[in-house]
């Protein structure tokens, strides 16, 4: 982790040494950010954006356009984006899959758009409920139903072949056409394999890659091989100039215990492996929760 990027963090971040302590619970953790710890800004990569260190993901266990957050209902979910807003994060994980653009547009309409980073992801194949399977399409359809005339990031969602970058050509063609319209800020993918992750350190279309990464590794905690496998390719993305998105941080909820989490969190954050995470919080707690384990680990 950049010193710069500690020291932000610690700068609005935390509260006082004294609250970061000895927590075992969501409601603790809830009372100590209460005092004021908030997420700091960082720079994603070479992209020239900036952003929460951590997003809103919306797409906990997300198909069909349905996910663990759109469950919630459009109250519950209003108020789970506005509280992480509240506490810093500018930084919204959404896509197609989740079914999330339309509940994240009622939210974003008490905001100003430049002050939030939106990322949507494109699924490039056919599905029962997207037959067409046409980028243009698919593209001013999610604008439209996010209420966006342009997004930060668009990635490519879930691309796990080692020649995803030769099959999806005529997408990453769109996509790049509309980054030069000026409706794309940066271009990327998704992946939930190392051969897709190496195809994307190789590609110089590629600057935003969204990786699934945590201290166990292997599929019972939703990584795409074992952590050490995983962790050298993400090395490898690094090199490559590739800013880098964590996902399943948390295991997409198999590390429940508050030592799993925190033992996650030091394997990613202490060794560098990503820019920025998305996060899949289900409640306020959770959330508060997060920034004062992390504002600790990164103090450490």
């Amino acid at each position: 982790m950049n010193p710069m990027h500690r020291r932000s963090f610690l700068k609005c971040g935390l509260a006082g040494a004294g609250l970061l302590t000895g927590f075992s619970s969501t409601e603790r953790y809830s009372e100590a950010a209460e005092s004021g710890a908030t997420v700091d800004q960082i720079p994603l990569g070479n992209t020239g954006i900036q952003l929460s260190r951590f997003a809103m993901g919306t797409g906990t266990r997300g198909w069909e356009q349905y996910s663990d957050q759109t469950k919630l209902g459009q109250q519950k979910f209003d108020g789970l984006m506005r509280h992480g807003y509240d506490r810093g994060i500018n930084f919204w994980d959404m896509a197609d899959i989740y079914g999330s653009h339309q509940y994240a547009a009622k939210v974003l309409r008490s905001y100003p758009r430049e002050k939030l980073v939106l990322l949507s992801k494109l699924w490039p194949e056919p599905l029962k409920w997207k037959p067409e399977n046409d980028p243009q399409k698919d593209f001013d359809r999610i604008r439209l139903e996010i209420g966006t005339d342009y997004l930060d990031i668009v990635l490519l969602h879930g691309q796990n072949s080692p020649n995803w970058p030769e099959e999806k050509k005529q997408w990453m063609d769109f996509l790049s056409a509309e980054k030069e319209k000026g409706n794309i800020r940066a271009l990327g993918c998704s992946c939930h394999s190392t051969e897709g992750l190496k195809a994307a350190a190789k590609s110089p279309w590629v600057e935003v890659v969204l990786a699934q990464i945590n201290h166990k590794g292997g599929q019972e905690y939703r990584m795409g091989g074992p952590v050490e496998e995983v962790t050298a390719v993400l090395k490898e993305l690094r090199a490559a100039g590739k800013a880098i998105l964590g996902m399943k941080l948390y295991g997409c909820g198999t590390l429940v215990e508050p030592d799993q989490r925190e033992a996650s969190l030091n394997y990613v954050l202490k060794n560098n492996l990503v820019d920025a995470a998305t996060m899949g919080f289900l409640s306020e707690a959770e959330i508060d929760e997060h920034i004062v384990r992390t504002g600790r680990i990164l103090s450490s």
